[in-house]
């Protein structure tokens, strides 16, 4: 349990979503305020519209949060109607069960869809504890329905929020260091060899560590966003696959200096394109520049194959990363090229597959079922004031996994007692509508911006808000205590239900998905020799195993504890096996010569089960002995493509 305190006081590293923070502000506070001065408090449902409204767009895409948003606009109405028809009645708690498990079962077709289904399994328990009668119901629903246009509007038409931009900025950083070292290596001195030997050393004791310190910082940025989002998206993904290739690129450069340094006659100047490649990437990355970053034309001193093989190494990951973050600039996908496709698309579990009776999808929903009825019955039975501030403690607080929930019980409750004395503090001077606004408006902000770096600061500041709001328009000034009450007894439940019913730890699963994603890599080497139609049910298999480990790492992000080094080589060993996986597939199908394009895919297996054998025993696995380059000049660029892929592969795993 001090595990578990310890992580909920700590703070993430992430930066403050101060736009989106404002962003719920302007859609929920001015409606209050109107709502305040002319005497209607009805106008909070519509306020409640926006602010959940905001809260469930997931970002990333528009099609993605237009379809979320969408869809709370169109659910979320008809959870107000029937929560607050059914209010008072013990119908509520069938309603309760019945949305309970169909919002937990939605999260089959994504984790976006997931959130849709909490926030309006949230919006029910708010409609059924709230004071008011059935013939309100209309009513409220159609204010939540316009508080929801409200919030859709800011997010997609005026006011989008650009998550990826501090992670972007980062991975761009580490390309501009890339280019001064390059730059610093090109003058080399073609003197003496002992003179040459000592610029090389202190370029070598300089130069390399100011390009890791900016790649430390870039893990930490992507780790961030990733920990701030329900699931990854696909231009996460290709700032991963920048991030990852600017790692090789320093370890190439790292041995190419050492390799210059033994030539004092070569002239390193020919490596100055690469400083201009490395700058247009990082130009592209931000999605600045009118054109896509220059590829690297070098004219390489011959004669000397030792340093041909780094330079190559560093070409063909710098030209797949030009057209990569050209990608990133212009808003399309990079298709795939020889020097580097992208992965699958992560494909879903089939639904008769995630419904069957002993999934932990169907396992989930029965348990929030049960909870959140058995919430509402205790409300019921007791006349619990405000009993909804219960029942949504239920929901936030009850995850998928043990680990989940019990920090975010902590970070739930301390947060609500936090808040509430807060609240207690601050009431009296919110009787004037313009000093309510003006207070509420930055606390609105405050709570949202804060939500990625600790939830705990979240809750005390929602609670604030919430308790601030409730009381200016009840006049009733106990509430506070009877959100404490009802927080507690929420997150007692939740908790009892997650330790009797299925309890699941992520941590120890994660191994587990790992060892699968690269055994149905194997799988598909021996099934894409067999032909098309094996071939294309491997890809099927190797998908299903990548959303998989997709999906553990989603919930790992909530355990306690995990460290932003842990994230990112999960988030590594899952990116690279799925492009090994596309570049596996290129060797197949380009045509390739048979014997040797066999030969080849024997390499590659024999690769995966060593990195199997060390995934299973928990150890790092030792460096993969140097190939052969094949005669075809295509061959020799994918054999390249496929051992750096591994190598990624082998230093992720050993990093985890």
């Amino acid at each position: 349990m001090l595990r578990h305190v310890r992580a909920s006081v700590q703070m993430a590293a992430a930066r403050p979503a101060i736009s989106l923070g404002l962003r719920a502000a302007a859609a929920t506070v001015p409606t209050l305020v109107l709502g305040e001065l002319t005497g209607r408090p009805g106008l909070l449902w519509m306020s409640l519209g926006g602010w959940l409204g905001t809260l469930v767009d997931p970002g990333g895409p528009y099609p993605l949060s237009a379809t979320a948003m969408g869809s709370y606009l169109v659910f979320g109405a008809l959870a107000t109607i029937v929560g607050t028809a059914a209010q008072g009645a013990w119908s509520s708690v069938i309603a309760l069960f019945v949305v309970g498990a169909l919002s937990s079962l939605v999260r089959a077709l994504g984790d976006a869809a997931a959130t849709v289904g909490a926030i309006v399994l949230i919006t029910l328990c708010i409609a059924i504890g709230s004071p008011g009668h059935g013939g309100d119901a209309l009513e409220r629903g159609l204010l939540v329905a316009a508080g929801s246009v409200l919030a859709s509007a800011l997010a997609l038409g005026l006011w989008p929020v650009h998550p990826y931009r501090p992670a972007r900025n980062a991975v761009a950083d580490c390309y501009r260091e890339l280019a001064l070292l390059v730059e610093s290596l090109a003058r080399l001195p073609t003197g003496s060899a002992a003179e040459r030997e000592a610029a090389a050393a202190q370029l070598a004791r300089l130069g390399p560590p100011r390009v890791r310190a900016d790649l430390e910082m870039a893990r930490a940025a992507l780790a961030a966003v990733r920990r701030g989002r329900a699931t990854d998206t696909h231009r996460g993904e290709q700032l991963l696959v920048l991030f990852e290739s600017a790692d090789f690129i320093l370890g190439s450069l790292t041995a190419a200096i050492d390799a210059l340094a033994g030539a004092p006659a070569i002239d390193a100047s020919f490596l100055l394109p690469l400083a201009d490649t490395f700058r247009g990437i990082a130009q592209a990355t931000v999605g600045r520049g009118d054109a896509p970053p220059p590829p690297p034309k070098l004219q390489e001193p011959a004669g000397h194959p030792e340093i041909h093989t780094l330079i190559e190494r560093i070409l063909v990951t710098a030209t797949f990363g030009a057209e990569l973050a050209d990608a990133l600039r212009t808003g399309k996908e990079a298709h795939p090229t020889p020097q580097g496709p992208l992965p699958d698309a992560p494909a879903r579990l089939p639904l008769r597959d995630q419904l069957a009776v002993n999934s932990p999808l169907v396992r989930h929903a029965a348990r929030m079922a049960l909870a959140v009825a058995i919430a509402g019955a205790f409300g019921q039975l007791l006349q619990l004031s405000r009993s909804h501030w219960m029942t949504v403690t239920v929901v936030i607080v009850l995850q998928p996994d043990l680990g989940s929930t019990v920090r975010r019980a902590l970070d739930r409750v301390a947060g609500t007692v936090l808040g509430a004395i807060t609240a207690a503090l601050v009431a009296p001077l919110v009787h004037r509508p313009f000093i309510f606004g003006a207070l509420l408006f930055p606390l609105s902000a405050l709570a949202v911006a804060l939500r990625p770096i600790n939830y705990g600061l979240y809750s005390a500041f929602v609670t604030l808000v919430f308790l601030l709001i409730s009381e200016a328009f009840s006049g009733d000034w106990h509430l506070a205590a009877v959100r404490i009450g009802n927080t507690l007894l929420g997150g007692a439940l939740a908790l009892l239900f997650a330790f009797l019913f299925w309890p699941t730890r992520e941590a120890e699963r994660l191994s587990a998905q790992l060892a699968a994603l690269l055994s149905a890599l194997r799988d598909y080497i021996a099934a894409a020799r067999e032909g098309a139609a094996p071939e294309r049910a491997a890809r099927r298999r190797f998908g299903l195993a990548a959303a998989a480990a997709d999906a553990s790492l989603s919930r790992l992000l909530g355990e306690p504890g995990v460290p932003e080094a842990r994230i990112e080589a999960t988030m590594a060993v899952i990116t690279y096996a799925r492009r090994l996986r596309a570049s596996l597939g290129a060797l197949y199908a380009a045509g390739h010569d048979p014997s040797a394009a066999a030969d080849l895919a024997t390499r590659v297996d024999a690769a995966l089960v060593r990195l199997l054998e060390a995934c299973l025993e928990h150890q790092p696995a030792p460096p993969a002995a140097a190939w052969p380059t094949p005669q075809d000049p295509r061959l020799a660029a994918l054999a390249a493509r496929l051992a750096r892929q591994l190598e990624v592969l082998r230093s992720a795993l050993g990093r985890l």
